[in-house]
């Protein structure tokens, strides 16, 4: 019998893990309350328990450490927060709250970056087992909008592109006009300009990318001498999730 269950909202859907599986289910929301089928599920499934992190959570103000929870309106349901920065303004969403905390029980003593990508990335600075500030990048985000598709390995070409934008990122917009940009280029320009835009996150810093641009990230990075590892997101997020039950 499931004891507990524990959900993230990713985009339209609801990832589901209980004890009883590594992986987790995916439910479309199709429109509902992801609250509303955290609850079915309690009562589905006889659970004693829940956590969940969705968009509706409660808010903390960032600099603050990434596990706190608060009970939902089921007393059944615990609630990750969103952690908001007001200057600038960067909010991180209940699910990358979860991944932080997941690294952190893993990894208490980590003081570095991490960079989770995704639609967007966001970049979190770590220290002292708080997250100490964030920024936000919408390369995802672009690389969508320009017909990119799965990201596919680095090759020669993301390098060739990667190189350009990281030392000129004013020519962004010059190669993203490229008739016939392949896809690889498409991604080497934009991380190019990224990791010109967020150096001081990166440089002389640890960092652990997540996501589905993580390895191109890492690559990238590592081409610019970062110290910078590939994580596991299902299990840090899995392991975050859990942790509210600590």
């Amino acid at each position: 019998m499931t004891t507990w269950l524990a959900g993230a909202v990713d985009g339209a859907r609801l990832f589901l893990w209980d004890e009883q599986a590594d992986s987790p289910r995916h439910i479309a929301l199709e429109g509902a309350d992801a609250q509303t089928l955290m609850a079915r599920e309690l009562a589905t499934t006889g659970a004693e328990r829940a956590v969940l992190a969705a968009a509706d959570g409660p808010a903390r103000h960032i600099p603050c450490k990434a596990t706190a929870t608060t009970e939902g309106p089921a007393q059944q349901i615990r609630l990750l927060p969103k952690l908001v920065q007001n200057h600038p303004p960067v909010t991180a969403h209940p699910r990358e709250v979860a991944l932080i905390a997941g690294l952190l029980k893993a990894q208490p003593q980590f003081d570095g970056v991490i960079a989770m990508t995704g639609e967007t990335t966001l970049w979190a600075q770590i220290s002292a087992e708080e997250v100490v500030s964030v920024t936000r990048s919408a390369t995802g985000r672009l690389f969508a909008a320009f017909g990119g598709g799965a990201p596919l390995p680095p090759d020669a070409e993301f390098d060739a592109a990667l190189s350009e934008t990281r030392a000129r990122p004013e020519r962004l917009m010059r190669a993203l006009a490229t008739p016939a940009l392949s896809r690889q280029a498409l991604l080497g320009s934009l991380i190019g300009a990224e990791l010109s835009d967020t150096r001081p996150w990166w440089l002389g810093q640890r960092v652990l990318t997540f996501g589905p641009f993580a390895q191109a990230l890492t690559h990238a990075l590592a081409q610019q001498g970062a110290a910078a590892t590939e994580g596991a997101a299902d299990h840090a997020l899995r392991a975050g999730l859990l942790s509210a039950f600590d």
